[in-house]
C-alpha cells in the first residue's frame, strides 16, 4: 500500500497546476457537483429541473467501469428542496473477459439548503443506493444491496478562494466509509468556468483510504446547456482502495 503522505512527480505536477490555474482567475462562488464527486448546498430552484446526461469511466486495478450514458435528474421544489433521481447503464471491462453491460445502481436522493447566511451555506444530502437486478449484479456491472449515504455540504465564498466541502457517511453490505472532499471554482470567461477538486474515501477508522484529485470544467454554449468535463488521478491511498484515473463528460440541460 502506499504511504498516504508520500505524493511522486505526477501528483506534484497536477497539484500545482490546480493552484496554479485557479489561483489566476478571479473569484467565483464555489460550485460542487457535476462533472465533480464532491457535491454543493446549491440547489435549482423553485419549480426548475437540471437533466445532466453524461459518461463517467473508472479504470480500476483489475479492469474498467464505465456508466453509459448516466442520467442525473434533479428537481427543485421550493427555494431551497431538490429531489434527485440518477440512473445509469453501466458496463464493466477486463483484458481477461469481454465486456458486460446492464442498468447500474438507480440512487435517490434529497437535498435541503438548512442554513444560509451571506456568503455561507449548509446542506445535507440524503441519498439511498437501490441494489441492483439479478442479471446485472451477477455480470458485476451493479452492487446486489442496498447504501444510504448522510452527507453535509459547506459553500464559502472565502474571498481569493471560494470553496466548498463535503464530508459524509457510508453504509451498505459491505463496511462502513467516510467520503469527503474539496472543490473550488474560478470564473475564467462570462461562459467558462475552471474547477479542482480532491475527492476521497477512507474506512471508518482511516485505516484504509484512498484520494483523486483533478480539473475540470463547465462551458456555457446555450442559455439552457452547458458542456462539463473533469479528469482526475490517484494522489494517495492503494489502488484497491480507490480508481487510477477517473473521466467525465457529459452536458447539463436546465429548465
Amino acid at each position: 500500500m502506499a504511504a498516504a503522505g508520500h505524493l511522486d512527480g505526477r501528483t506534484r505536477t497536477l497539484l500545482a497546476l490546480l493552484v496554479g490555474c485557479l489561483g489566476a482567475a478571479r473569484p467565483l462562488q464555489a460550485q460542487g457537483g457535476p462533472p465533480l464527486a464532491t457535491d454543493d448546498p446549491g440547489t435549482p430552484g423553485p419549480g426548475h429541473v437540471e437533466v445532466n446526461i453524461s459518461v463517467e469511466g473508472e479504470r480500476e486495478v483489475d479492469g474498467s467501469l464505465y456508466d453509459a450514458p448516466r442520467l442525473d435528474a434533479n428537481i427543485g421544489v421550493g427555494a431551497r428542496l431538490q429531489f434527485k433521481l440518477e440512473v445509469p447503464w453501466s458496463v464493466a471491462t477486463t483484458s481477461a473477459e469481454p465486456a458486460r453491460s446492464g442498468l447500474g445502481n438507480v440512487i435517490l436522493g434529497v437535498k435541503w439548503r438548512f442554513a444560509e447566511s451571506g456568503s455561507v451555506a449548509v446542506s445535507t444530502y440524503p441519498q439511498v443506493t437501490l441494489g441492483g437486478f439479478g442479471s446485472a449484479t451477477a455480470q458485476g456491472v451493479a452492487d446486489s444491496g442496498t447504501a444510504i449515504l448522510l452527507p453535509v455540504e459547506f459553500g464559502w465564498d472565502a474571498g481569493p478562494v471560494s470553496l466548498n466541502a463535503e464530508v459524509g457517511y457510508q453504509r451498505g453490505q459491505g463496511p462502513a466509509e467516510v467520503l469527503y472532499g474539496l472543490a473550488l471554482a474560478r470564473q475564467l470567461r462570462p461562459t467558462l468556468e475552471l474547477l479542482g477538486e480532491c475527492h476521497g474515501n477512507s474506512d471508518s477508522e482511516f485505516a484504509q483510504q484512498g484520494v483523486l484529485c483533478g480539473l475540470g470544467f463547465r462551458w456555457d454554449w446555450a442559455a439552457s446547456a452547458t458542456l462539463l468535463g473533469a479528469y482526475a488521478t490517484g494522489v494517495t491511498g492503494s489502488v484497491l482502495d480507490r480508481p487510477d484515473h477517473r473521466l467525465y463528460g457529459g452536458v447539463q440541460l436546465r429548465w
